[in-house]
């Protein structure tokens, strides 16, 4: 903990959860839960128990019938349901007391926060294996960290303003300035607050799933965060409703769901909030439709096109000029730290995921873009280890021929071939990874005096690290999901961003 973030916490102006949400937590460490006990230390508090009662009776949980006591809603809904909500009032109170609406932008981090915890709950009952309530209650505390800082640094409120006119991350912002971010400092707060150690784990790594352990529950559920925040962001902040037209295919990409699914869960998202906004004391009389957002998403993004057709492409040409020498300097600095595949002379896996990272950060730090290109050769895995590395070693040099000497080409599994590319626009993309499939396809390998021929498959993936709500890891998932769409496509390749 650094002097900041210790002054943050050990401030006499810290929130505290009302005396209601502290028993409810002690009584989630308890073995044996004595619903009536829950029932009795929730009706203690009314201002808590008449908002419970008017959240489960609202058309977000489709009751057939009304509930009219806490005990009948423990009985009904069972006790996660009602200690989740119990807890969310709890926390929206905490740190609401002392807060004015005229706080600048407030009200908007607030239906943020919100809708977050909406799109977590959706998406956990169709991911599975997280109960949908638990999920709504991390998706609202989440960014506790943030409306912590809103309350105890005088100058939060412009870094987030910066944020959500899309100036950049927030992230960055908070660590630029602070010397701290809102993940950090909201573990830190759960932690005061004595939530359980998996809910402060999840907090502490959900916009950074590598901080997680890989393939654990938590970090599954760190990606349903940053899914669900993903959504929240297109649907709520002005600035970033362009993304409504990818949101499907990039949520989809996330979580391994089906885009016409994710689509759907998008499009309701915004009645759902009009329709809890209210139990909860937010604004959201300006909310749009999803219809509506992507309309206007649409013509944001043709007035950009008519506007600036000319600037963009001198920025374009300038920029990957740019791009090319600052990659290129930092994969050279990165070589003595590098390991090469033995059978292909391609890069590691371990090597590529080192400089993933290392491009990660530049991309974010220079505000560029970075692109992962999975290239599959479909029947190579049936011609054993020995043959399949000299077939790798022959596709490296037709990558490399229809790619530039600033990307970087690895061996990423048995019959897979990635490429990293900075700083090129998600329109060549597609170009890009046509000519490497042309280069492949078009005429036979030659291993061991054979000719052989594969069907490729190719799965792209891009981002903006300083605007997206990705790390490293979740953005290799996302390639590898468009590959698995490639395969079902008939041009064989699929870009995801």
């Amino acid at each position: 903990m650094n002097e900041f973030e210790r002054r943050l916490i050990e401030s006499p102006d810290l929130p505290t959860l009302p005396a209601v949400a502290q028993r409810i937590l002690e009584l989630c460490n308890q073995v044996d839960i004595d619903l009536i006990h829950l029932s009795n230390t929730i009706s203690a508090d009314p201002a808590i128990t008449t908002r419970i009662l008017r959240l489960i009776n609202s058309p977000a949980y489709g009751l057939t019938r009304e509930i009219v006591s806490i005990r009948e809603a423990v009985l009904y809904l069972g006790f996660n349901a009602v200690r989740s909500v119990a807890l969310s009032f709890s926390f929206l109170r905490s740190l609401r007391e002392g807060h004015t609406p005229s706080v600048k932008g407030l009200n908007e981090v607030w239906r943020t926060s919100l809708m977050n915890a909406l799109a977590t709950r959706r998406l956990a009952q169709e991911v599975g294996g997280w109960d949908g309530e638990e999920a709504f209650l991390a998706g609202l505390i989440a960014d506790c960290g943030t409306l912590l800082m809103y309350k105890l640094v005088p100058e939060y409120p412009d870094l987030v303003v910066s944020f959500r006119q899309g100036e950049a991350d927030l992230l960055d912002l908070e660590r630029a300035n602070l010397s701290t971010d809102h993940m950090r400092l909201g573990e830190l707060l759960l932690e005061a607050w004595r939530f359980p150690e998996d809910f402060r784990t999840l907090i502490a790594g959900h916009h950074d799933s590598s901080r997680l352990p890989t393939d654990s529950t938590l970090e599954l559920r760190a990606r349903i965060l940053t899914a669900s925040w993903i959504c929240a962001r297109a649907l709520t902040v002005p600035a970033f409703a362009p993304e409504t037209l990818r949101l499907d295919r990039r949520v989809a990409g996330l979580l391994g769901l089906p885009v016409a699914v994710v689509r759907a869960i998008a499009s309701e998202l915004p009645d759902e909030l009009r329709d809890t906004a209210a139990v909860f004391e937010i604004a959201a009389d300006q909310q749009l439709g999803f219809d509506e957002l992507l309309e206007r998403a649409n013509q944001r993004l043709s007035q950009l096109a008519l506007e600036g057709e000319q600037a963009q492409m001198q920025a374009r040409e300038e920029g990957e000029k740019y791009d090319r020498v600052l990659f290129t300097d930092l994969r050279r600095k990165l070589g003595s730290s590098l390991s090469t595949d033995e059978s292909s002379g391609l890069l590691s896996r371990d090597s590529f995921d080192i400089v993933l990272d290392a491009f990660f950060r530049r991309a974010r730090e220079a505000r560029s873009s970075l692109s992962v290109m999975v290239i599959e050769l479909e029947e190579l895995k049936a011609l054993g280890p020995g043959i399949a590395g000299e077939v790798i070693r022959e596709v490296r040099s037709r990558v490399e021929a229809q790619t530039r000497s600033s990307d970087v080409s690895a061996r990423f599994a048995e019959d897979q071939v990635s490429v990293l590319i900075a700083g090129c626009w998600p329109a060549d993309l597609e170009h890009v990874a046509e000519r490497v499939r042309v280069e492949v396809e078009g005429r036979p390998l030659v291993t061991r005096g054979t000719e052989r021929s594969f069907s490729v498959a190719i799965g792209v993936a891009t981002t903006t690290p300083h605007l997206d709500a990705l790390d490293p890891r979740a953005f290799v998932r996302l390639a590898c999901s468009a590959l698995d769409r490639a395969k079902g496509s008939p041009t064989r390749i699929s870009v995801e961003g």
